[in-house]
């Protein structure tokens, strides 16, 4: 979809008056009457102000159908973040359902789906640099039961002096429903002579 005879810039919007527009008064009632925070109030905001720059038109202004292209070209080809296309797609939500009071079908139709951030997972040589470099032995200690058995923090800070043995090979049983197999904590070779020396003299 082209959209050549429109000017659209993804650079943040420029400082207005603290009141803004009537509508976007509003619209800043609504949001704070609902209890949202300061932070999503702003986003969405900024939201609405795409779309009004997009059109150079005020929103209330718009057809549902214009309303559907402009999501239509955040998601296409804007360029901006799925996480700043979800955002807008709910300030302009927000703004035509809510303040506005417009039940537009589109807004039950479109989705956007929340992005999907899979969390940082060190490697076995980079987590083999960073604990020696850690000075407190507890700290040292817990981070290397965390990192050898692969578990989670809540199942490390549940751990008793019981659940580890160091008979041949020392075995973490963590305490946590849902966690019936024992982990063995022999996955580093350098973890288990730090383990054993802080966790069954020092603690």
């Amino acid at each position: 979809m082209k959209h050549s005879n429109r000017h659209y810039s993804n650079s943040s919007p420029k400082k207005s008056s603290p009141q803004g527009s009537p509508l976007r008064q509003r619209m800043r009632e609504d949001m704070l009457l609902s209890g949202l925070s300061q932070k999503t109030q702003k986003f969405y905001i900024y939201g609405v102000l795409k779309l009004a720059r997009y059109y150079h038109r005020s929103p209330s202004d718009l057809s549902e159908e214009e309303v559907r292209n402009f999501i239509i070209f955040l998601k296409d080809e804007s360029g901006l973040s799925a996480d700043t296309v979800r955002v807008s797609f709910f300030g302009l939500k927000f703004l035509y359902q809510k303040t506005l009071g417009r039940n537009w079908k589109i807004f039950d139709i479109i989705r956007i789906p929340k992005p999907n951030h899979l969390p940082v997972v060190l490697s076995f040589e980079e987590v083999k640099k960073i604990l020696p470099h850690i000075s407190h032995p507890k700290y040292k200690m817990i981070l290397t039961l965390i990192y050898s058995c692969g578990l989670r923090l809540s199942e490390c800070l549940s751990l008793k002096t019981e659940d580890i043995r160091f008979g041949g090979r020392p075995v973490v049983r963590p305490p946590v429903p849902g966690f019936s197999k024992s982990k063995s904590i022999c996955n580093f070779p350098f973890g288990r002579a730090i383990i054993k020396t802080r966790y069954s003299n020092e603690y």
